[in-house]
């Protein structure tokens, strides 16, 4: 059972400013009866945190605005405020937050504390400007993933590493429009987010109003750790290096999808941000024909097509798997964070230590093994269901989260070892009630091929 509690956790919010100097241009005379004088334009921002809202949750049972994993009713109250640097609040059990020039800092919170603030900017230039807004976890990155993190929006971005805005433009002199930042540690959060820490910097870059920024999509590089040298770029790696470990140099945003082929990725503690990739119904961020796949973060946007929204594919493993694959400390968001298309049923799957936000789906492999992992909803999503013998040990699963099968799949094994639900150990006895779900227990009931065994005991339908 987890305890609603969260020790000494320190978040820490940098506010940096970054200037970026556009095209310059030269004028030559000649010494001549006129006078000429040039004056140069001036990129001139500046930018505070202000507006500095503290709310923490109190139980309601009658109008709650958010549930934990209990299903529990709160409602957010406001706590403390203050509107600029020099300013201090607590939270309501006694963590406390502190805007010290462009350091803000939140010490001690606790599930259900979130701050709400103002990034102010103003622009000085005397020439038209375009700038945009960024969000970079620098380090700590574990407490960042279990954080609520609204941009000028009413939905989260959660677990993402970085988030860069579109360019906007302004007049010269003209002034910023305010930028809302919202960050909440949810209701639900539990002792895995105790006594850590995380830091992020906010940093507005601005440019001449006339730079191109156009395609602004950084390329995705990787490298050899053991001499540097670059070795793809976004698309397709050279398939003569299959076997072979390839680590990504920097946290990137893509346009373009990445084929891996066989080649093992590393991915240096690093997130893969996947935008608008597909033209298509296949938008995937990464797809692997073998080989291991560790310490990354796949995140992507789901997409239109012709008028339909289609979904964002962390990872597929495809038709030309040939060899095991496996995931490593590893985090992959999406409406499916994992798929496969048809691989040959010869090879398995290992996963460790890893979480899996989304639908969970595979078929045609030996077998599927989740050791340590968590599973959690993603883009509406909150579902495993596998094709294969399947085993998970030590895994949890957020509540609601369910393990659903196919009425007229092919006979397989689903066994859970020492696993929690929504906090609760999952029994053979309490299975169907914790992760069946009741849109599955139809399939399950009918599908006599399906075991599914928890801690050595069978799972009794009827």
């Amino acid at each position: 059972m987890k305890s609603k509690v969260l020790v000494s956790s320190i978040l820490t919010i940098a506010l940096c400013l970054s200037l970026i100097a556009g095209s310059t241009f030269a004028l030559f005379t000649d010494k001549t009866e006129q006078n000429i004088a040039v004056t140069s334009g001036k990129v001139d921002i500046d930018a505070k945190i202000a507006n500095v809202e503290l709310w923490s949750v109190e139980a309601d049972d009658v109008n709650p605005e958010v549930y934990d994993e209990y299903n529990k009713g709160y409602s957010y109250k406001l706590v403390g405020e203050f509107p600029y640097a020099g300013g201090e609040a607590e939270f309501t059990n006694g963590g406390t937050a502190k805007l010290d020039g462009a350091l803000l800092t939140l010490d001690r919170v606790t599930p259900g504390d979130k701050i709400v603030f103002d990034v102010k900017g103003a622009n000085n230039s005397n020439v038209a400007i375009s700038y945009r807004v960024k969000l970079v976890c620098h380090d700590g990155y574990k407490l960042m993933s279990g954080l609520n993190v609204y941009i000028n929006s009413d939905t989260p971005y959660a677990g993402l590493r970085s988030y860069t805005s579109e360019w906007m433009t302004k007049e010269a002199n003209e002034q910023f429009d305010d930028n809302k930042f919202v960050i909440e540690l949810p209701v639900w959060a539990g002792n895995e987010y105790q006594n850590i820490s995380t830091s992020m910097a906010i940093t507005i870059e601005a440019v001449q109003g006339n730079a191109n920024v156009n395609g602004d999509v950084e390329e995705i590089v990787f490298f050899d750790k053991i001499d540097g040298n670059v070795v793809g770029l976004k698309g397709e790696i050279d398939a003569s290096r299959a076997g072979e470990t390839v680590f990504l140099k920097q946290s990137q945003n893509s346009a373009g999808s990445v084929a891996l082929g066989g080649v093992n990725l590393d991915g240096n503690g690093k997130t893969l941000n996947f935008m608008n990739v597909a033209d298509d119904k296949t938008n995937y961020g990464i797809i692997t024909a073998g080989g291991d796949i560790k310490n990354v973060t796949i995140t992507g946007d789901a997409y239109d097509f012709n008028g339909s929204t289609y979904g964002f594919r962390a990872l597929i493993i495809n038709d030309a798997l040939d060899s095991d694959i496996r995931i490593d400390n590893s985090n992959l968001f999406g409406t499916y964070a994992l798929n496969t298309t048809a691989p040959t049923g010869a090879y398995a799957l290992y996963a460790n230590d890893s979480t899996f936000n989304g639908w969970t789906s595979y078929a045609n492999l030996s077998k599927a093994v989740f050791t340590d992992c968590d599973f959690k909803a993603c883009e509406g999503q909150a579902n495993v269901r596998p094709y294969v013998d399947s085993a998970f040990v030590d895994c949890e699963f957020d509540a609601d989260y369910t393990i659903t099968v196919n009425k007229n799949s092919a006979a397989f094994t689903i066994t859970l070892d020492s696993c929690y639900a929504g906090g609760i150990k999952v029994t053979a006895e309490n299975f169907k009630d914790l992760l069946a779900g009741e849109d599955n227990v139809y399939a399950l009931y009918n599908n006599t091929n399906v075991t599914v065994i928890v801690d050595g005991v069978a799972v009794v339908w009827n």
